[in-house]
């Protein structure tokens, strides 16, 4: 078994969710680091956890500091990579 495999395994199951929150995770990140954070989505996602991933479609309209303070606070945990 490879180590990532081996650690998934220790991985805690998601949390119950109640309100104000509606997933477990929002991930934040520079577009640098995408492929390895998209890579982190997918592994925790196929673990059941809710993952917020900040890509957002925009129109000149959207205000991404309310988007992301929004959604932010209805995670039960944020990561910055």
């Amino acid at each position: 078994m490879n180590a990532c495999k081996k650690r998934v395994e220790f991985a805690p199951p998601p949390l119950l969710l109640e309100e104000p929150y509606r997933r477990q995770i929002f991930l934040s990140y520079r577009s640098a680091n995408r492929a390895w954070v998209v890579n982190r989505y997918d592994n925790v996602r196929d673990r059941g956890h809710e993952v917020c991933l900040d890509q957002y479609p925009l129109t000149p309209d959207d205000l991404l500091i309310s988007r992301l303070e929004e959604d932010l606070g209805k995670s039960h945990a944020g990561v910055m990579v």
